[in-house]
């Protein structure tokens, strides 16, 4: 799986339902509508998301996660994430990985434990 498929698929995840207007979506990838039409239509094809009437304006197309496209995005994680810190982390020494370590690993942990508050929180 490509790093577009695994965003819309990821973003798919995060919204109400797994479900999402083509535009918002869209907008939230920064793609060119023309561009993420193309991609759902292949996600589709492949049985990972559906596109379906809005429930709210049927006017509109929402792009809807799959049972089989959420299997595939939990299987995909793993691997992005280990390609992630391949590049990020790779050409880093050791004592640059223990500073990091020593910085990020706090909220590293908070976020894995999902215990990360909302943003907004920390300024109230």
């Amino acid at each position: 799986m490509d790093l577009g498929d695994f965003n819309v698929l990821l973003v798919l995840s995060e919204a109400e339902q797994g479900r999402m207007r083509m535009g918002d979506l869209a907008r939230a990838l920064a793609f060119a509508p023309g561009r993420l039409t193309y991609r759902v239509a292949a996600l589709e094809k492949a049985g990972l998301v559906s596109r379906e009437p809005c429930p709210a304006d049927r006017r509109g197309t929402d792009a809807v996660l799959t049972d089989a496209g959420r299997t595939r995005l939990r299987k995909a994680r793993p691997v992005h994430a280990r390609h992630v810190e391949e590049l990020f982390l790779g050409d880093l020494d050791r004592e640059a990985l223990e500073v990091l370590d020593r910085v990020f690993g706090p909220l590293r942990a908070r976020l894995l434990d999902g215990r990360a508050s909302d943003p907004g929180d920390a300024h109230d």
